[in-house]
């Protein structure tokens, strides 16, 4: 009690940002550390990003993100062109995927110089990705940046095969809508092939089961879903009908998806529905195992 009343007396005259930054400054103890970062970050506090380059290596460590990655990530999203240097540097080491990733998308954001070599070290980090790890902190910078190669990687995304699981969720469908609006050709595609048929797994999984799947879903369901979705249809795809009912519907919306994105590509009106939904990260993506 008396070591709290002592830093109460001590600090007792301290505005919230002068309380924040000195524990930020002064602070061993990484939730400690992290709570005032949280606080200097939504408030914008100007000493923030000066200490996070000055105490980087002090909190090795973490998982998910790891500590330092939560460190590169603020100074993604705040950080300017006066950090170039330190980001630099933060960059050439390999031991911390997360400093790697927010480090990359700093230095694409911020330096041009940097634009070879961050892609480079981007399109590696993606490479180890399912599509909800590391992915959805790149999309919206990639799918910004008006660049071919940007944008060939923000497609990736459609290959990996954890996304594909999750491809009707409003958080990962947005980023869906996102590469329709920009014509993406390769998204349309992808997603259509699918439409139109059964793979030979999904085909086997219904043999097992006499033909009926009644509220499953096999892989490729969950595009369907994605595209009804696009559609605004309800009730939608029926989860238990058989296979030769799912697949007449899943050629109808076929048609119907390619007609639409026709439209979309010749700047006419269509009945895509593409308007982002504001939604929170799903816990699939907070906890996700690399």
């Amino acid at each position: 009690m008396e070591k709290i009343k002592k830093w109460c007396d001590e600090n007792a005259t301290l505005s919230k940002e002068e309380l924040t930054i000195k524990i930020l400054k002064t602070t061993n103890e990484w939730i400690d550390f992290r709570k005032a970062l949280e606080t200097a970050r939504q408030e914008k506090y100007n000493g923030l990003l000066p200490i996070i380059v000055e105490r980087f290596n002090d909190f090795k460590g973490g998982f998910w993100p790891t500590n330092r990655g939560v460190m590169a990530e603020t100074m993604f999203d705040q950080g300017n062109e006066k950090y170039i240097s330190a980001v630099r540097n933060w960059n050439t080491d390999t031991t911390d995927i997360w400093v790697n990733l927010f480090s990359s998308l700093f230095l694409l954001k911020n330096d041009k110089n940097s634009y070879g070599p961050a892609m480079d070290e981007l399109q590696s980090v993606l490479k180890q990705c399912d599509g909800t790890a590391y992915y959805p902190h790149a999309m919206d910078l990639l799918l910004s940046m008006n660049d071919e190669r940007a944008l060939k990687l923000a497609e990736g995304i459609l290959d990996k095969p954890r996304f594909s699981q999750f491809i009707y969720w409003d958080y990962y469908l947005n980023f869906v809508k996102k590469l329709l609006l920009l014509k993406s050709d390769y998204t349309f595609n992808f997603i259509n092939d699918k439409l139109g048929t059964f793979t030979p797994e999904d085909i086997e999984m219904f043999k097992q089961n006499n033909g009926k799947m009644n509220n499953m879903l096999v892989q490729s369901d969950f595009y369907v879903l994605a595209v009804d979705i696009l559609k605004g249809v309800k009730p939608g795809y029926d989860t238990q009908a058989d296979m030769e009912a799912r697949l007449k519907y899943r050629k109808e919306l076929s048609k119907w998806f390619t007609i639409q994105y026709g439209l979309l590509k010749q700047g006419k009106p269509n009945e895509l529905m593409l308007n982002i939904v504001p939604t929170q990260a799903p816990v699939t993506f907070v906890d996700a195992a690399r």
